[in-house]
């Protein structure tokens, strides 16, 4: 099935899209808006177990609108129909139950069956998915008066149209911006208030009312700090150094990377230290002595030991990133400014290819896409190894 036939803002289980690309584009969308003296009004989904409320039937009938020849069809609907489950506690089972809708877990097609049955969930607000998680974002000039209670009336429609039941309470608003615009509350059909909050944990990244990431960095380096306790339980059973460093690697370093694309040119100096803080925590464990009593530079050890400070393997993933945002048929090739005219770059003392928006501010200045194209090589053709940051 080509992608071509998906919602374009649907970023999950699809070729070449990822949630960085959707937290980009959010965040240099949010950025942009508030530059331009504008305010968001983003409303966060919570569909109640959404894979297990999947009717089969409903999506049947969505397989064939795509197109998709009957006997695929048909090979899907004996795929998710007559599934049973049973229930095991300690040595006792249930009885097997069949079961009238929902998926299976764990499997490709499972992700891809939501995709196809939310793909016609639209809205005239920008509306972005990542398979069941949905994010509505409304761009508001200052006098502007909200229509989010309309687009909610909406999907709740959508989702009793579609055998779905979207989760009140754990459906979120934020607004972003000056509270100067109207935004009246929010309520389900049953006059039940949706929550306003000032922060919000989207995609496994905390994102706050004001767009500074001291949440975001907060619960990172308290998830990393307590998968320090296991390393040095390796210590303590004598494993050797490369052994210790692959579990830093792979356990604690790889929850400090998440999304950093997003986030990575926003931080603050504080904010930078006191996440390289940790890699010195772990190095202190790893290589005990030799890290402690080093006499080169931090920078240095790392290379010594081939690895890179945070900061500079961040900035390798940002650079990654970005070339391949650069290029054509990227989902969010769309963020990138048109290219300048050849005869301009010849008159240019420091040529680049393409116009850099101007910003007011200086959180749109730092957001990614801004300081992407103030820092990185521009030229496509450039050749790069994929595999340059992973050391």
């Amino acid at each position: 099935m080509a992608t071509s036939v998906f919602d374009p803002k649907q970023f999950g289980s699809l070729k070449g899209r990822s949630t960085t690309h959707e937290l980009v584009e959010l965040l240099h969308t949010w950025n942009e808006a508030l530059d331009q003296r504008k305010c968001v009004r983003v409303l966060f989904v919570d569909f109640q177990k959404a894979f297990d409320h999947v009717d089969h039937t409903t999506v049947i009938r969505k397989f064939l609108q795509f197109g998709i020849p009957s006997s695929v069809t048909n090979w899907l609907a004996s795929f998710l129909s007559n599934r049973q489950q049973r229930v095991k506690i300690a040595n006792v089972f249930s009885s097997w139950k069949c079961l009238n809708g929902g998926m299976p877990q764990g499997s490709w097609l499972g992700p891809l069956i939501f995709v196809v049955l939310i793909n016609d969930l639209q809205s005239d607000c920008p509306l972005y998915k990542f398979i069941d998680d949905t994010t509505y974002s409304e761009v508001l000039t200052v006098s502007q008066t909200s229509n989010m209670q309309t687009y909610y009336n909406e999907l709740q429609q959508w989702s009793a149209d579609n055998f779905m039941q979207v989760n009140a309470s754990k459906t979120k608003e934020m607004v972003i911006g000056k509270r100067t615009v109207t935004a009246p509350s929010l309520y389900t059909s049953n006059s039940q208030p949706i929550d306003r909050v000032e922060e919000f944990k989207l995609l496994g990244v905390w994102v706050s009312a004001n767009l500074t990431w001291n949440k975001h960095v907060d619960q990172m380096m308290s998830k990393a700090t307590s998968r320090l306790y296991f390393l040095k339980q390796l210590r303590k059973a004598s494993a050797p150094p490369e052994d210790m460093l692959l579990f830093y690697t792979s356990v604690i370093r790889s929850v400090l990377e998440y999304a950093a694309p997003v986030w990575h040119s926003s931080l603050t100096a504080e904010q930078t230290e006191s996440l390289e803080k940790v890699q010195k925590r772990a190095f202190l464990i790893i290589y005990g002595e030799r890290f402690a009593n080093r006499t080169c530079s931090y920078h240095e050890f790392c290379r010594e030991v081939g690895s890179l400070s945070l900061a500079d393997r961040r900035e390798g993933l940002s650079y990654k990133f970005f070339k391949k945002m650069i290029r054509p048929d990227s989902c969010i090739h769309h963020l990138i400014p048109e290219k300048r005219d050849e005869s301009i770059l010849s008159r240019l003392r420091n040529p680049s290819q393409y116009s850099i928006p101007l910003a007011r501010t200086e959180r749109f200045k730092r957001s990614f896409v801004l300081y992407a194209l103030r820092s990185f090589p521009t030229d496509t053709s450039e050749d790069f190894s994929d595999d340059f940051i992973d050391i």
